[in-house]
């Protein structure tokens, strides 16, 4: 962080998309040394570095807000401004995402104006993962929706890490935290570089780029909530079977030095038994709709093996408004099933997703 310069309390800093915009800086340089959004004095997770942060408050309305700082060479800021002008900041809002609703450069000082986040109205969501009484399908179906609102507008996150999303606890909608990660939809991104499970591993990234397939940043977003909404629905990572077992596994442990959970796996890996709680989700996703799974077979299948299945970018499991349609068909269909057994947190040593 020694190379980005802390703007000094009582300067004034200039909109990069605005030009009557202009916002005087509350904190002084000690106090933006030692923010860090990432330490929990803020109350909120962040990914992806170290982010010190600056008070500031606008010339206009005298709201306070944070400004946060970065590094970003010129064509960097170009590529962050023109996204910001193109996608209608106050739509975005309306919509779920907690959007920078300005950009600022004064030639060494760098940063983006986000609002402040109410972190008890927007729960992470890890606090919803293994709840049997938590709304899944409304929250999966939320999440695709999301994702339907970013990618018709031409963007996408590049794939997205577990505390990114958040739940808006008095809508039940999710909500996309920090989101300065997005770019336009159609170009080969690197992907959410500490995205965890929910991303798809550099090994696969670079078999696909081998098989003449450049993952873009539609397409890891989607691999990134089909991963997600498996979770909330079945309690377990997709990755099962002697389809996935071994690449994945494998894959993921040499990124992250560590194994996801698979508790549908009657081998016991991960010390995990097939208890009764296991057979009741196999029978939960037995009697999901053949249509939707589908779609998680045919996304798995195609990122996972792209050297035999033909990537098609107009099947329906790369269309986020048919998992949306599909989520909600099969809520219908289903219904939330009463679980009889608990979920086995005792058994689970290292939770991830």
């Amino acid at each position: 962080m020694s190379t980005i310069t802390y703007p000094s309390a009582g300067s004034w800093i200039n909109s990069c998309l605005v030009s009557a915009n202009s916002y005087k800086i509350l904190s002084n340089e000690e106090e933006t040394a030692a923010s860090c959004l990432e330490s929990g004095e803020a109350g909120i997770e962040r990914l992806g570095g170290e982010h010190h942060y600056a008070r500031v408050a606008a010339s206009q309305d005298k709201q306070e807000a944070w400004m946060v700082l970065f590094e970003a060479n010129a064509p960097e800021m170009h590529r962050l401004s023109q996204v910001l002008e193109e996608v209608q900041v106050h739509q975005l809002y309306q919509n779920g995402f907690f959007w920078p609703f300005d950009l600022t450069w004064d030639r060494a000082v760098k940063g983006y104006l986000i609002h402040p986040i109410d972190t008890v109205r927007f729960q992470p969501i890890r606090s919803f993962l293994g709840k049997v009484d938590a709304p899944r399908w409304q929250l999966s179906q939320s999440l695709f929706q999301r994702l339907d609102t970013l990618h018709t507008a031409g963007l996408s996150l590049g794939g997205f890490a577990r505390e990114q999303v958040r739940v808006d606890t008095v809508s039940q909608q999710v909500c996309f935290w920090p989101s300065e990660t997005c770019a336009q939809s159609r170009q080969e991104t690197k992907g959410y570089r500490k995205g965890g499970y929910l991303c798809i591993p550099q090994t696969l990234t670079q078999k696909a780029a081998d098989c003449g397939w450049p993952l873009d940043g539609q397409i890891r977003d989607l691999f990134s909530a089909a991963v997600l909404s498996f979770y909330l629905l079945f309690f377990t990572h997709p990755f099962v079977g002697s389809a996935y077992w071994s690449l994945m596994r494998e894959s993921y442990k040499v990124q992250y030095q560590n194994y996801p959970d698979y508790i549908f796996d009657p081998e016991g890996n991960n010390h995990l038994g097939f208890l009764d709680f296991e057979q009741e989700i196999l029978k939960q996703w037995n009697r999901t709709i053949p249509e939707l799974r589908s779609l998680f077979d045919g996304l798995f299948l195609e990122v996972l093996h792209p050297d035999t299945a033909e990537h098609d970018p107009h099947a329906p499991h790369w269309n986020a408004s048919r998992w949306a349609e599909l989520l909600a068909l099969d809520f219908q269909t289903n219904g939330a099933p009463e679980m009889q057994s608990k979920y086995p947190f005792e058994m689970i040593k290292n939770y991830q997703v």
